[in-house]
């Protein structure tokens, strides 16, 4: 990372703590939220067949989807609300 986008970054988390103590004393609720993203490809290494024969792989048997997870936790009560959708968030 460049020195100056360096600056900026740890100044702006400087900004971000200092605003977060100021709700803190003014008794608001922080929700701490997050995505995460989940996929699942997976192939066997090892397989047999009989003599003369190919292997054929279905893609529905080692695809299972892709899952992306919206989770919120707040200090007082833990984890709040989940969501799960099954492609990415852009909003």
């Amino acid at each position: 990372m460049p020195q100056k986008a360096r600056q900026n970054f740890v100044q702006n988390c400087k900004g971000l703590v200092v605003d977060i103590e100021q709700a803190k004393r003014e008794g608001r609720l922080i929700i701490y939220m997050d995505e995460v993203c989940f996929s699942k490809r997976s192939l066997k290494l090892r397989e047999w067949s009989t003599k003369n024969t190919n292997l054929t792989v279905d893609q529905k048997d080692v695809y299972v989807g892709y899952r992306s997870v919206i989770a919120s936790m707040t200090e007082e009560s833990g984890i709040g609300l989940i969501k799960i959708h099954d492609q990415a968030c852009d909003g």
